[in-house]
């Protein structure tokens, strides 16, 4: 993720990013400006979710979730996710989504058909799957689980500043 955000940052296509989809030697990249940038502390997300509990789990269903949380409570945004990762700091974008639903998951299965379990959310098949149903349902270019619920995920949708393949070096 932090590659990704530096990417974007670095060739001025906006202050945060996403991949979207993976192919053979490239990622589907979304990047976009945030409302809202800045580093918020382990502390302060464990507050919102318990299980953000770990620098490690910066991509985590808990994680996202706590981020989540922090940024609508803030009134940074509707929405948000790690950017990078400091000491004992998350670097956090928030942002307003377009659209922000509950998304059953056998709408996504039909998106991509590895997008077959609630633990998945984060994976690059659920998100690729996210990605898809928020462009076919014409509520955005760019998808991303905040949270999970019983039998869905809450998906936020909305528009990348730029989106395109950026390989890997």
């Amino acid at each position: 993720m932090a590659a990704i955000h530096r990417v974007c940052l670095q060739a001025g296509r906006g202050g945060a990013g996403l991949s979207q989809e993976i192919g053979a030697g490239v990622f589907g990249v979304s990047c976009f400006n945030p409302s809202w940038f800045g580093d918020v502390s382990l502390e302060t997300l464990r507050s919102y979710h318990g299980g953000c509990d770990n620098l490690g789990k910066s991509q985590s269903a808990e994680c996202v979730s706590a981020i989540h949380r922090f940024c609508v409570s803030s009134g940074h945004g509707g929405a948000g996710l790690a950017q990078e990762v400091g000491a004992g700091v998350f670097g956090v974008a928030c942002f307003n989504p377009r659209s922000y639903q509950d998304v059953s998951l056998s709408n996504l299965a039909n998106q991509h058909g590895e997008c077959n379990a609630l633990s998945k959310s984060q994976s690059a098949e659920c998100v690729s799957a996210m990605h898809r149903w928020c462009v076919k349902s014409n509520l955005g270019t760019t998808g991303l689980a905040q949270e999970v619920g019983a039998g869905v995920f809450g998906v936020a949708c909305f528009n990348a500043s730029w989106y395109g393949e950026v390989a890997l070096q």
